[in-house]
């Protein structure tokens, strides 16, 4: 197998703003610290796609947001719009999760780094 012919799948949108190195440069401008660029639209997509997938298999499911791997406000509006629990290993994240209308029913506290949020205090 030759490894360089292997092409990573980029969403269209995401190709669109890399070869646009003004906007690039622009947005990068916009602070003197890292920026995240997020694409909310594309995680509602794929959502849909796992959701049309277990749907078509006729296979039960529960989908999960690792709060752990994207603070964004906008990622935790999307997976509560769209019925997706979330998991939580801290105080601040299970705040924050709170904060974006996640009830304690779809809020999973696996692996909690502190007493502050054990098990039980998800249920409070």
């Amino acid at each position: 197998m030759n490894y360089q012919s292997i092409k990573p799948l980029i969403h269209e949108d995401i190709k669109k703003l890399l070869v646009d190195s003004d906007k690039i440069t622009y947005i990068s401008d916009l602070s003197q610290w890292p920026v995240h660029v997020i694409f909310p639209d594309i995680f509602r997509e794929n959502i849909k796609k796992f959701k049309d997938f277990f749907l078509k298999n006729d296979t039960e499911y529960q989908m999960f947001f690792a709060h752990k791997t994207n603070k964004s406000s906008e990622f935790l509006k999307v997976a509560e719009s769209e019925w997706i629990w979330i998991d939580v290993a801290s105080k601040s994240e299970l705040v924050h999760a709170l904060s974006q209308g996640f009830l304690w029913k779809r809020i999973s506290c696996s692996w909690p780094k502190s007493k502050e949020i054990g098990r039980a205090s998800c249920r409070e």
